[in-house]
């Protein structure tokens, strides 16, 4: 662990908690921000460094899950570790989806627990922040590219779907957006291997058009066939596969 001092906020009212994570904290290279309230800690964390959170979710001013959302709509760019009591594990997992790096349980942990969920919390956040970046590169590239460019997810359902994608195909960005990419370009007659291929595909990542450049017939959105040349690969993002396909009208070529 880096020896570069952590600004930690502790947003926690039970006092014996602040001082049994102050004890275990001592020595090491932190430093702690304690505050009762939830508006006073966000309060500090608009003026003063923070890196990492850790938050109660049963506060005199804000309880639940409301209080997770409140803290990651203002402080979007930390982490924030949950703080929990032993029976309460349910609702840190419930945390854990709204949005929080990780959870704490009160009383439990020694120091080097604390200090390695903080230090994994730290690195998942900068991991995340880096792949929204990447993302987002991605986004502004393949919107002003002259080629279709869709990607969909595990399941087939379109989450990427550029200008370009929107001309060819004449379905807007909003139409595609969530449909699955079969129902949407793919002549019926396809639909069965194409739907066997992607269960393949849901498990692997791999298939037997990934990684190659085809010809195939695709359909527009008033009914009508047309050929293009589809270049298909794979990605993962997040523990699931994604697709990624880059389609061009070759009609002038074939006809």
């Amino acid at each position: 662990m880096s020896t570069t001092p952590r600004h930690i906020l502790l947003i926690e009212d039970n006092r014996a908690d602040v001082r049994l994570l102050q004890e275990r904290l001592r020595g090491e290279p932190f430093e702690l921000a304690c505050f009762d309230r939830l508006e006073s800690g966000l309060e500090h964390a608009a003026t003063h460094s923070v890196d990492v959170v850790l938050l109660d979710l049963g506060l005199p001013d804000s309880h639940g899950i409301a209080t997770l959302e409140s803290a990651l709509a203002q402080l979007p760019h930390l982490p924030i570790i949950v703080l929990t009591g032993l029976d309460d594990e349910s609702n840190a997992l419930e945390a854990m989806a709204h949005g929080a790096q990780d959870y704490l349980i009160k009383g439990s942990g020694d120091r080097r627990l604390i200090k390695r969920t903080i230090q994994y919390a730290l690195e998942r956040k900068r991991s995340e922040e880096r792949l929204r970046e990447s993302e987002e590169r991605f986004r502004n590239i393949s919107a002003s590219a002259q080629e279709a460019i869709i990607v969909v997810n595990h399941e087939g359902i379109v989450i990427l779907w550029n200008p370009a994608a929107s001309r060819l195909f004449r379905f807007d960005e909003g139409e595609a957006l969530g449909k699955p990419i079969i129902e949407l370009i793919v002549p019926k007659r396809f639909h069965k291997p194409l739907a066997e291929g992607l269960r393949n595909f849901q498990k692997t990542g791999q298939g037997g058009l990934i990684g190659q450049t085809l010809e195939l017939p695709a359909r527009k959105k008033a009914g009508q066939e047309f050929p293009v040349e589809i270049s298909l690969s794979a990605f993962r993002n997040k523990e699931q596969w994604n697709g990624m396909a880059v389609i061009r009208d070759i009609t002038e070529r074939k006809y």
